[in-house]
């Protein structure tokens, strides 16, 4: 947009360049409009926040019931019992994907509501909670559906293969323009005024070209592109390759690791442990083979690339069996990434 900051409005009018300046403005904007939207979602934040939100319900009313069964309470115990078996099915549901959690809490809500869950869920005091819950789940399947619309949209919008190449005539126009109104003066009127102007103009988006070849030269990711015919290569699919203790580790053992011993994560998939903000590390979480998340403190993470992290093992963890996985916004996208194997953690 460099070029239309110095072919003002003003300038193309008093220069016979509006015709000229006019389509490009407004194709350089639809191309912009439509590379801002390609970068990411502006609903995945709150789609996120609502992911959270209905985490923290279903946890505690999973929590709730699996404390219940060992309360003193005859009548308690036995309700929390009966619920433990309609739970059961669903106890991994917020460890599986958006469409997934959502359907295993629509269909776990669906059998609470059945007239024989109706007391014992009173007698623990959980049928707010289940009502928060399905709402919440509503909300996020509403959020959810409108960002899948707007994929929709964007797809049969106009895209940056079809709309480049408008741009780029509509700039040739111009420019062309310029030099053919440069030339005209120089062979006529010899307007030293013109002849300044455009020859100022001319200049200056030289100076850019150069500046853009150069731009393009040390180029990374993220820059203004055509789509190639060809389709790229795809890409590294994200997942964790190693978990294993740094020092003094056991070779023949590795997924064996000692609490308060360096660790390390080894992944593929190219991304980076990062916070939601992107200013502090993303997280790593421990799951007892009781369901219980420990996330490991930020300040335990001590080194971080985009194809390893290295941590301190939490040392207030029991011993015991343990899942571990990541969650990253690396992008601006949630990502979660599990360990396919269990790890040990040793005394």
């Amino acid at each position: 947009m460099k070029v239309t900051r110095i072919v003002t409005e003003e300038l193309a009018e008093a220069q016979h360049l509006t015709a000229q300046r006019t389509p490009y403005v407004a194709k350089y904007l639809i191309e912009d409009e439509v590379y801002k939207t390609n970068v990411g979602y502006a609903s995945t934040k709150s789609i996120s926040e609502k992911n959270k939100e209905r985490s923290k319900i279903f946890l505690y009313l999973k929590t709730e019931i699996e404390n219940g069964t060992r309360l003193r309470s005859a009548d308690k115990q036995a309700a929390a019992e009966l619920l433990s078996f309609v739970l059961k099915p669903y106890r991994s549901a917020d460890r599986k994907s958006y469409m997934e959690y959502t359907s295993e809490v629509y269909s776990l809500i669906q059998d609470l509501k059945r007239e024989e869950y109706t007391e014992p869920l009173a007698t623990l005091g959980l049928t707010e909670i289940v009502t928060e819950l399905e709402t919440v789940n509503n909300e996020f399947q509403t959020l959810f559906d409108a960002r899948s619309g707007e994929k929709h949209s964007r797809k049969v919008k106009v895209n940056m293969k079809t709309i480049r190449p408008e741009v780029d005539a509509a700039y040739h126009e111009l420019v062309t323009t310029i030099n053919v109104l440069y030339y005209a003066n120089e062979l006529t009127e010899k307007s030293d005024e013109v002849r300044t102007t455009l020859g100022k103009l001319i200049d200056t988006i030289n100076s850019y070209i150069i500046e853009l070849n150069d731009a393009i030269t040390h180029r990374g990711d993220g820059s203004k592109v055509d789509i190639p015919d060809d389709p790229e290569p795809k890409p590294e699919e994200a997942a964790i390759t190693a978990v294993y203790q740094v020092e003094e580790g056991n070779p023949d053992k590795p997924n064996e690791i000692k609490k308060g011993k360096r660790a390390r994560i080894e992944w593929t998939g190219g991304f980076e442990l990062v916070n939601e903000t992107g200013d502090g590390p993303g997280d790593i979480i421990l799951r007892s083979n009781t369901d219980w998340d420990d996330t490991v403190p930020a300040e335990n993470i001590l080194e971080r690339s985009n194809k390893y992290c290295e941590f301190i093992m939490t040392e207030y963890l029991t011993e015991g069996d343990y899942t571990i996985r990541i969650e990253t916004y690396d992008g601006g996208s949630p990502l979660v990434v599990e360990y396919p194997q269990t790890i040990k953690l040793l005394m």
